[in-house]
């Protein structure tokens, strides 16, 4: 049974992709878009690790992820920004599995989800255009200052967007995550942990093609 009309219904749907914390669907209705939405497992982890004042804090409560990521994008509109180092951001839609997050869908040349630097590095190694593709990445977080709060294999993709330009792009991990907002507050530090995370994720690309798994 069908519900509202202003519902979106994904319901029934078999995801794109799985995270460990939201699903990622086609949006019904554009094909340039996804829409994620919360699995209920990571809701349940997340709101039992949310004590005391730590409770008050996240007012978001589970949707404390949208909120983070939508601050992030609406920065880099703020300066005028390319959206070129994150998947844009289009907005907030209701649907059938609770509130949604609409992105950006990026392709791959087969017209499927773009694949994850984990994908590309297993099927061709660390390879020159993989490698400067990455570094321009780093180098356009750097320069407009995105604050990234985790970076791993799956977090970035290559692949065509709405304006039809192949990148690399950032699907997660970025947002400030501390309660005290530091990276925002100061760009030396920003930068620090943006160099770390950097090395961090050359380890598991180095992982990867050593062994074919990035995780210990």
């Amino acid at each position: 049974m069908s519900g509202p009309a202003w519902l979106l219904q994904l319901r029934g749907r078999e995801p794109l992709a799985r995270g460990l914390v939201r699903d990622v669907h086609a949006h019904p209705l554009r094909d340039d878009a996804l829409v994620k939405v919360l699995r209920a497992d990571a809701v349940e982890r997340r709101m039992r690790g949310l004590r005391g004042w730590l409770r008050g804090l996240a007012r978001a409560r589970q949707y404390t992820v949208y909120r983070r990521e939508l601050v992030e994008y609406l920065a880099l509109r703020a300066q005028d920004a390319p959206v070129a180092p994150i998947a844009r951001v289009f907005g907030l839609v209701e649907t059938d599995l609770g509130l949604g997050q609409v992105v950006e869908r990026l392709r791959g040349g087969d017209g499927a989800l773009a694949p994850t630097l984990e994908g590309l590095v297993k099927r061709h190694g660390d390879v020159d255009w993989i490698r400067d593709g990455v570094a321009g990445l780093f180098d356009a977080v750097l320069r407009h200052g995105v604050i990234l709060s985790d970076m791993n294999v799956g977090n970035i993709v290559h692949g065509t967007g709405v304006d039809g330009i192949a990148r690399f792009a950032l699907i997660d991990g970025f947002g400030e995550k501390n309660a005290l907002p530091l990276c925002s507050m100061s760009r030396a530090y920003r930068s620090h942990v943006t160099r770390r995370l950097r090395r961090r994720l050359e380890l598991q690309v180095a992982r990867l093609v050593a062994t074919g798994s990035a995780w210990d």
